[in-house]
């Protein structure tokens, strides 16, 4: 299968990198003169994430598994180059905006004249739709139109914005999940068809539970401070050991509350008429949470998960990111994998977020330079001979 891909930081390359590390053949295009943007990305979060050859390790693993070809898409004989690629392809994914696209003769509408067949792939921030769909849009964009920066809000401070980038993957995971359909349908039916997702529409969904509550209540979701929750029985509380744990018992029997008072050394309070009965647990809520919060913080965290699977309740680990990059459980999944890096050595990267039995993914190469593939492309995709691969080079259409 191949993929032509015209996409550039997160939400787009993503979508084109899940593909690839299924078997697909992506072709990254990308601007001569600069490449995607993600590749000078020096600092993420506050830290640094140049890499060794001058490429960003965000970019490096975005576009894993991809070849890239680098064009100057203004120049006269450029739309010739895109339009054979088309011809081949299989998937055409973009994250520009539709006038942007429309203006390269690289729309909907026009392409699908080249190739029926074609799946067409569009990502945006909020929608390509309506008043903003052709308005510059990230990540924090497509968040904020989606109500779930008032929801996760601090309760003082208001929405925070940064470090978001997880709405870039929603998007690119409801794009992915849109190719395959339509190309399940594509087998079934013969039709192409265009597909539309953005981080707006990846988050609403993401938080489907909230968004349905909303409309069927009527009711604004107010954002819960962890020492006042709405339920006592779903939250986190520090350990002995200043870690902490996750419960979420909030849903579950009352025989799930007669075995957590029993993990906790506190039988009794299973009968406490206070909290003997779900509602009464509702009403002395913040009391419950006081409790419960002495109660945590006279084991360590492993000593909990060792009661929780003694009593079967549902209780994980709080990891920070570098511990959960070493979490043997994480790892024996397969959700951290390692890779053998030319330069870095053996590194730990993200794993599928699926695994398939017969047919797993795999990561063969990180990112490639930019235009690395130019030739290759256009020799044998595009089906351009040498002395053509020559003109075009020399009318500065590729480097």
């Amino acid at each position: 299968m191949l993929v032509l891909e015209w996409t550039t930081t997160l939400q787009g390359p993503s979508a084109g990198a899940m593909l690839a590390d299924l078997g697909a053949e992506v072709v990254k295009m990308e601007s001569k003169e600069t490449g995607d943007p993600m590749r000078q990305l020096a600092v993420s979060g506050g830290v640094p994430v140049m890499g060794p050859d001058g490429v960003s390790l965000g970019f490096t693993w975005l576009n894993r598994n991809k070849k890239s070809i680098a064009i100057d898409l203004k120049a006269p004989g450029a739309l010739d180059v895109v339009h054979r690629i088309l011809r081949k392809s299989d998937v055409f994914l973009t994250n520009f905006r539709p006038s942007a696209v429309a203006r390269l003769g690289l729309s909907y509408e026009q392409v699908r004249e080249i190739n029926p067949r074609l799946i067409y792939a569009e990502f945006s921030g909020m929608g390509s739709n309506g008043k903003y769909g052709d308005i510059r849009a990230m990540a924090s964009s497509g968040l904020a139109v989606s109500g779930i920066l008032m929801v996760e809000r601090e309760v003082r401070e208001g929405p925070v914005p940064g470090g978001h980038s997880y709405g870039d993957q929603m998007g690119a995971i409801a794009g992915t999940y849109g190719i395959v359909s339509a190309l399940l349908a594509r087998e079934r039916f013969g039709i192409g068809q265009k597909v539309s997702a953005s981080i707006a529409s990846g988050a609403l969904w993401v938080h489907q539970m909230n968004v349905a509550v909303t409309c069927l209540a009527g009711k604004e979701f107010s954002p819960a401070k962890r020492t006042r929750p709405a339920n006592a029985l779903i939250g986190t509380y520090r350990t002995s050991d200043d870690r902490w744990v996750a419960i979420s018992m909030g849903i579950y029997t009352e025989e799930s509350w007669f075995m957590l008072c029993e993990a906790l050394g506190r039988p009794r309070l299973a009968q406490d008429p206070r909290f003997a009965k779900r509602q009464y647990r509702e009403a002395n809520n913040i009391l419950l949470f006081r409790i419960l919060e002495r109660a945590f913080r006279k084991k360590t965290q492993d000593e909990w998960m060792q009661i929780a699977k003694q009593y079967d309740l549902v209780i994980a680990p709080v990891n920070t990111l570098t511990e959960a990059v070493n979490d043997q459980h994480l790892l024996e999944n397969r959700y951290i994998t390692m890779y053998d890096h030319p330069v870095l050595g053996k590194i730990k990267l993200p794993g599928m977020p699926c695994e398939l039995s017969e047919t797993p993914g795999s990561v063969s190469c990180l990112a490639p330079r930019l235009g690395e593939h130019t030739d290759y492309i256009l020799q044998h995709i595009a089906g351009y001979g040498p002395s053509a691969l020559k003109e075009l080079r020399a009318a500065g259409v590729v480097v």
